[in-house]
């Protein structure tokens, strides 16, 4: 046995893993494993266990003494449970392959002897657990010692959940496959779940004052129940609507296999389908076993007995309501049995046969006015009743329903949600809300109205009363009545509602600081961060109300929001550290909503905090909040009005976080163009040598939308700086990266950029070269190495030759506009006359034609008067916008874009004067001849074009 039972013991953890792979490899090699070896596991290892097992329950429940020793018995009862999980490995896994339609195969019929086992064993199993659960000394085993006895229960207990999981795991996964078991496994575990109920009610009789019904069955049993015959409605191979069955689709598909085999692949993997067999299992399915009696029986027994809330969980509630919201959100139906019944409940009223019986049903019950007005006297202490809290346990147990499935509600005939709203559910919490109970009684029914509330929140028209509800739920003083649970709640439903509706800031705008001063007294009564964060989130988005609405808030509502945050910002760390998310949002949200003359009062209070957020040195520093650290930075940056040193002593940051890579680049660049905005002629001074070492990390190391954000900042310094920006490009070795790669592109080398990023580059040149034409005349020519391996050179008449060629390539956008007006303006002022002779003139007299070409496009397609708008980044759909403070940003970049060459030049105007000046310059003759070079139809219609505007 001990041989035996660690073979199996490996053979399953390998099995574990092998199953958790996807590719084909390992589902045809476990395929492999389950035809070897499914046969000696069941014939000689499983079912002869399970004999054991089932010979030592009949033994212990007659007066027949057990024949083996407990701890042989334990021993078998481990090996079962070990061969039981190796055999759901493998089926859930295999299924497909070890079945056939006709059941002729060996495989086939050794499976068909394992389900017909387990339908056996599971009830067995089940009435044996029963009795121990009912009995007082918990009889297993009667000369067995009170330890084997406990041991033997619980194994017994794990074996129960095992083969039930077996059973529901395997169909979910192989619907198809499995139908031929579904039919009697459904009877057996409705039959055993609706007897349990009985029991539950035989035994107990009148419900307890503290909870509901004791469990008579082991609860392991009742969740698998549940979690299949959910599985069973809401199959979608057993529909049996034609156009919603899958299977039936899959059939029509493309996807049937030619072989004529009647394989096709669906969602749960690929499968033989035959009509026929689809048709049985929808007859069995919906017509023989989910009749209309049956279907009101499951939605009722799980309401009003599986959903109720346990003694269990009203204790954990009372002893800490906080723990007791988080582990009610964590509930889920592998180890939940309100959870199953839930699912169970949803799955019949959003099915197409469940609908038109239970929703009726629940509406009905939402329609006894008087049932739920005197459960809320009862919770309001007004009345007492016989049978206790029962009525209000069951009255939560049906909101939480009617909850859950209130989008099939709203749909159901006779039911208005806005008149229940205003007739049933207002008055009720209004009752209790109103009442004077003085007994330390838990809020079950205030709880969850006000979760009810969250959940229709999308489909009332009475926001405003829910709101107020909400409001005045959240400002109450912290009492048992009015505990952690009951305002985390209110806080969940407020959030819900301004999510939905935009329009209700007149109902909360006067009482906005108390608001925010009663969720920051909840944050406080809070310990665990997904609770602290859910009421600073709420925080943030009340002021961004107030920030879409065009208001501001004043001082002592400002002051509210923001007192508490630098206490929190210090107590966030290791694993509350995210709690520094919804700081760094409340702050952003109180920046906008003070506005720009009064956001200064904040820099004491954040800049510190971006700092120490950015600071590569800075211990508690971490990485997920660089973004949202970034966004605030820019947020105040655009709302500053001055530049102040606050300012100065935080730029360099953006070196720091860039030296460690680049994937905050767009929001940095963005940042780095405001201090340019901001900062002016001051910021330069000061951050010169940092600023160029922010281009040197960026400038041909990113991709074209890096470039394109990159740019942003060339346009701030150049538009402004020309000079002094050429100067900075040239000496940092930016200017020869820049004209490097322009070089590339020209040679057509592989290696070059995209030609949007050289339009970018070849436009960050023409500014340098407007300020200074002189600037590169030390720097070119420069060489480089053709694909082929020679030295080429691109000097003054390669760059000037660049310009007019790409010149007809460049987008016909705001982006394209600017571009084209600074590349004229740049080649006409380096035209003779100029007032030092320039390295580029005479190759632009050598391609005069080309040039004036240019100058006639432009002219014949672009009013005088026309101004280009600033540079864009424009929007990529694979990326989020920017909108921090754009409104602001614009208005700084306007005031900017006024003082721009390309605003205050005029290319007709320049065009004249040059051309003007170039034949005085050079002398008629020379002029002539150059003209000589220029199609007389360009000539005549520059003509034309000047004395029309003349």
């Amino acid at each position: 046995m001990t041989l035996n039972y660690n073979a199996s013991d490996a053979l399953e953890m390998i099995l574990s893993e092998l199953c958790s792979k996807r590719l084909l490899v390992d589902k045809k090699y476990i395929a492999k494993i389950s035809h070897e070896s499914v046969g000696i596991l069941v014939g000689e290892g499983w079912m002869m266990a399970m004999s054991y097992i089932g010979a030592y329950i009949t033994a212990s429940s007659t007066e027949v003494q057990p024949s083996s020793s407990p701890q042989r018995t334990l021993c078998v009862i481990k090996y079962a449970l070990l061969l039981s999980k190796i055999l759901s490995h493998l089926f859930h896994s295999a299924l497909p392959t070890l079945l056939t339609e006709d059941g002729s195969t060996p495989s086939s019929a050794i499976v068909d002897q394992v389900y017909t086992a387990i339908l056996e064993a599971v009830p067995a199993l089940l009435r044996f657990l029963e009795e121990r659960i009912g009995s007082n000394d918990k009889d297993v085993g009667r000369n067995a010692p009170v330890h084997d006895k406990e041991a033997i229960a619980g194994d017994l207990d794990t074996l129960l959940d095992v083969l039930g999981s077996l059973v529901v795991e395997v169909q979910h996964a192989h619907p198809l496959p499995c139908s031929r078991f579904v039919g009697p496994f459904l009877d057996m575990f409705y039959s055993n779940l609706m007897r349990a109920v009985s029991s539950q009610i035989a035994v107990n009789g009148q419900v307890s004052e503290v909870a509901p019904t004791a469990l008579t069955a082991p609860e392991c049993f009742l969740m698998c129940a549940m979690r299949f015959l959910a599985n069973i409605v809401s199959c979608s191979h057993y529909m049996p609507d034609e156009e919603a069955n899958e299977a039936i689709a899959a059939m029509r598909s493309e996807t049937i296999s030619s072989s004529g085999d009647r394989r096709v692949i669906t969602s749960r993997g690929d499968t033989i389908i035959d009509r026929v067999a689809i048709q049985t299992i929808v007859q069995t399915v919906w017509f023989d076993f989910f009749t209309e009696d049956r279907l009101r029986q499951l939605a009722d027994v799980s309401i009003k007995h599986f959903m109720i809330l346990s003694a269990e969980r009203l204790d954990e509630w009372e002893a800490d309501p906080e723990s007791f919201v988080i582990t009610e959100s964590q509930r889920n139906v592998d180890d939940d049995l309100a959870a199953c019944a839930q699912n169970l409940y949803l799955s019949l009223v959003e099915s197409k046969a469940g609908k038109p019986i239970i929703a009726p049903l629940v509406v009905t019950m939402l329609g006894d006015i008087g049932s739920q007005l005197n459960a809320a006297k009862i919770e309001a202490g007004e009345v007492t009743a016989d049978a206790g809290n029962r009525n209000v346990l069951l009255w939560n147990s049906i909101y939480t329903a009617a909850g859950l499935s209130v989008n099939v509600l709203i749909e159901c005939e006779g039911f208005e949600i806005d008149t229940w709203f205003e007739k049933t559910l207002v008055p009720c919490l209004a009752s209790i809300l109103q009442g004077r109970n003085k007994v330390n009684v838990l809020p079950v029914l205030r709880h969850r109205l006000v979760w009810l509330i969250c959940c229709i929140a999308h489909c009332i028209s009475d926001t405003k009363t829910a709101l107020q509800v909400l409001i005045s739920i959240i400002n109450n003083e912290p009492s048992s009545l009015n505990d952690v649970a009951v305002r985390l709640g209110a806080v969940e439903a407020l959030t819900s509602i301004l999510n939905v509706h935009y329009d209700l800031i007149d109902e909360f705008y006067h009482l906005l600081e108390i608001i925010i001063s009663s969720l920051y007294r909840l944050v406080n009564d809070c310990t665990e961060i997904n609770t602290r964060a859910q009421s600073l989130s709420c925080i943030s988005l009340l002021l961004f109300h107030v920030v879409a609405s065009g208001r501001k808030v004043d001082y002592a509502t400002a002051n509210a929001a923001v007192q508490p945050l630098p206490a929190l910002w210090e107590v966030a760390t290791d694993q509350n550290i995210l709690l520094r998310r919804d700081v760094l949002s409340i702050l952003s949200g109180v920046g906008l909503a003070v506005g720009r003359t009064q956001v200064g009062h904040l820099y004491p209070i954040v800049l510190p905090m971006i700092n120490s957020s950015l600071d590569p040195s800075c211990q508690d520093r971490d990485v997920c909040l660089v973004e949202d650290v970034l966004a605030l930075w820019l947020n105040l940056l655009r709302l500053a009005t001055s530049y102040e040193l606050h300012w100065e002593s935080l730029f360099s940051r953006v070196k720091d976080i860039l030296e460690q890579d680049l994937e905050h680049l767009k929001i940095l660049m963005l940042i780095t163009e405001g201090y340019i905005l901001l900062g002016g002629a001051s910021f330069l001074n000061a951050h010169y040598s940092t600023l160029q070492n922010i281009l040197i990390l960026v400038v041909g190391q990113t991709k074209p939308r890096g470039a394109a954000y990159t740019a942003l900042v060339f346009e701030a310094l150049l538009r402004t700086f020309p000079v002094e920006g050429g100067t900075l490009l040239l000496q940092g070795g930016i200017m020869r990266t820049m004209l490097s790669s322009c070089a590339l592109n020209y040679q057509n080398n592989s290696a070059c950029e995209p030609e949007r990023v050289i339009v970018l580059y070849l436009t960050a040149i023409a500014r340098s070269l407007l300020g200074n034409p002189a600037l590169l005349d030390e720097t070119l020519p420069i060489t480089s190495t053709s694909n082929e391996g020679v030295t080429l050179s691109y000097g003054p008449r390669e760059l000037i030759h660049m310009y007019i060629v790409m010149f007809k390539g460049i987008e016909s956008n705001s982006n394209g506009a600017l571009h084209k007006k600074l590349w004229l303006l740049l080649m006409l002022s380096l035209l003779p006359p100029t007032p030092s002779p320039t390295v580029y003139s005479t190759h632009l007299l050598q391609m005069m034609d080309q040039l004036l070409e240019i100058c006639l496009s432009v002219l014949a397609h672009q009013p005088a008067s026309s101004n280009p708008e600033p540079y864009d980044v424009g929007f990529d759909s694979e990326e989020e916008t920017i909108e921090t403070g754009k409104d602001a940003y614009r208005a700084m970049l306007d005031v900017e874009a006024k003082k721009d060459i390309t605003n205050t030049a005029d290319v007709q105007s320049a065009f004249q004067l040059k051309m003007a000046g170039l034949a005085s310059t050079l002398g008629n003759d020379v002029y002539q001849l150059i003209l000589s070079t220029v199609e007389p139809v360009i000539l005549q219609q520059l003509e034309r074009i000047v004395n029309q505007t003349a």
